[in-house]
């Protein structure tokens, strides 16, 4: 009588292999961690001489509060999570006005660092966050309180900004500047904003 169940191993059947002696022929278990160690260290260690690299060459260490230009992913929500008023600047390498604005803006991030965070993104290293900010040209730049909310001008200089509301509730949503800004612009904004 085939039942269908000769091909099929028994469960007593089943017994665990022998272990064998190492012959030589195969790396042993330890041989094979110390070689995935190795190629998991060279790899971590390329990651970081190519996120170095040219960067900082004075000597001093630098911490992620003291890095300006974003060339990685930009998180938004992390920047915010971190309780201290904003200025972004959304610009490019190939935009004459944001080379004219980068050394008041290395300026400004040197003079605020644990005060205020300053950042620099560049639209064509990450256009991932390009995509998520209203951005007709380069350079614009946006302002949040410490709190994450937009930052709100006074009235006297009101007029060079754009702002910006969500269209279902009517509420402020952003505040925008196009074009280059002074250092001594960016000193009275990240004062009005509490920095």
């Amino acid at each position: 009588m085939d039942n269908g169940n000769e091909n099929k191993p028994d469960r007593d059947m089943i017994q665990p292999e022998e272990k064998q002696e190492n012959t030589g022929t195969r790396p042993s278990g330890r041989v094979r961690w110390i070689a995935m160690l190795v190629v998991i260290l060279a790899v971590a260690g390329l990651l970081v001489f190519k996120l170095l690299d040219g960067r900082n060459t004075s000597g001093q260490t630098e911490t992620v509060d003291d890095v300006l230009i974003v060339t990685f992913a930009f998180d938004f929500e992390a920047l915010k999570a971190r309780g201290l008023p904003m200025l972004l600047d959304f610009g490019s390498e190939s935009c004459q006005p944001c080379r004219d604005m980068k050394p008041a803006l290395i300026e400004i991030n040197k003079q605020y660092q644990g005060q205020a965070i300053v950042k620099y993104v560049d639209v064509w290293e990450d256009t991932e966050a390009g995509a998520v900010f209203p951005l007709s040209a380069v350079p614009t730049q946006f302002f949040f309180y410490a709190d994450g909310s937009p930052y709100v001008p006074p009235a006297e200089y009101e007029a060079m900004f754009t702002m910006y509301t969500f269209s279902a509730t009517g509420e402020h949503a952003l505040t925008a500047h196009v074009g280059g800004l002074t250092e001594e612009e960016m000193h009275r904004i990240l004062s009005d904003l509490g920095a």
